[in-house]
């Protein structure tokens, strides 16, 4: 062997070596990151829409599956700073809008979320973290409903006539909505908007407490 060889050998060795390093600190750093997150979910997370379980249960999931499928969201960690500046979003658009009984505003900043279910296997269900709660995206048929601390929100893709959103509020929920996950359930609606090109239906789900899994 030419010495060049050798000197091409000893390159080969202390670069394979100098990438498994690299992939064993990556899958460390990781590792480290996601034990954090856990532990502060454990200590902030307390509640969660009492509605959740059941639209888990739609996707074929429960709360501990879904749980452990957490991660943090794309604002980890500097998210948790009072000093961030959140704004206010609509959840269905995305675009900054005016906060409201109706049009969700979340004003507690995005911690965690995770697809359940894709529409492959079913109906499409995320679990997300706002603040201290755990809730739920779930898109129907023609609908989109999503929860937020305890408050439900159905978003409808069409517009309901004028005289039936001016009259729905104190109605009952299955009036409007036909759907198994509020069929045994007397839900009945607080708040009625026409937002976008489409109609906003909120109602009360409750609040339960949630014990966390990483929780010691």
């Amino acid at each position: 062997m030419t010495p060049a060889d050798q000197s091409l050998a000893i390159r080969e060795i202390a670069g394979k070596r100098a990438r498994d390093e690299a992939r064993m600190l990556n899958r460390l750093v990781e590792h480290m990151r996601l034990a954090s997150f856990r532990s502060y979910l454990a200590v902030t997370m307390d509640s969660m829409s009492a509605i959740v379980p059941d639209v888990l249960a739609i996707a074929g999931s429960n709360l501990a599956d879904a749980m452990q499928l957490l991660r943090p969201g794309h604002r980890w960690p500097s998210v948790t700073s009072r000093k961030t500046d959140q704004g206010n979003f609509g959840n269905i658009t995305g675009r900054r809008i005016k906060a409201g009984t109706v049009c969700p505003w979340r004003p507690d900043p995005l911690i965690a979320d995770a697809i359940v279910s894709d529409e492959l296997e079913g109906p499409f269900v995320e679990v997300k973290v706002y603040g201290a709660s755990l809730d739920v995206k779930m898109r129907g048929e023609r609908f989109t409903f999503f929860t937020h601390d305890g408050t439900g929100y159905i978003m409808l893709e069409s517009q309901l006539p004028e005289t039936v959103i001016d009259s729905c509020v104190g109605r009952c929920l299955t009036d409007l909505v036909d759907h198994p996950l509020f069929a045994t359930r007397s839900s009945v609606i607080c708040a009625a908007a026409q937002v976008g090109g489409g109609s906003s239906l909120s109602f009360d789900v409750g609040r339960t407490r949630l014990e966390v899994p990483w929780r010691s």
